[in-house]
């Protein structure tokens, strides 16, 4: 994952988008005083809110995902331990209604 002021984003933001969006690499951007932000490409985006919503996914796919993206950033990124929880979902059999 890239990490990036604010500051250097609005000075370099097509290059910052080309890297999301050509390299396939998430943008962490920092703002004193305010919660960071992640850019992304919409591709990836759309993947990964899918992966999030849908338990009926495939998890293949999910594991895809999960491959490409550990490659990109580092694998304790809070995105990525949501989609790995998304991802072991997927692999836990159907236990029946809890009563």
């Amino acid at each position: 994952m890239i990490h990036v002021s604010f500051t250097d984003l609005r000075k370099r933001l097509a290059h910052f988008m080309d890297r999301a969006v050509d390299g396939r690499a998430p943008v962490l951007v920092t703002r004193q005083g305010h919660e960071p932000v992640v850019l992304i490409a919409q591709s990836d985006y759309a993947t990964l809110t899918e992966l999030l919503q849908k338990p009926s996914g495939s998890p293949e796919s999910a594991e895809a995902f999960l491959r490409r993206m550990r490659t990109i950033g580092p694998t304790d990124d809070e995105a990525l331990l949501e989609v790995e929880a998304a991802v072991d979902r997927h692999r836990t059999p159907y236990q029946g209604p809890a009563f």
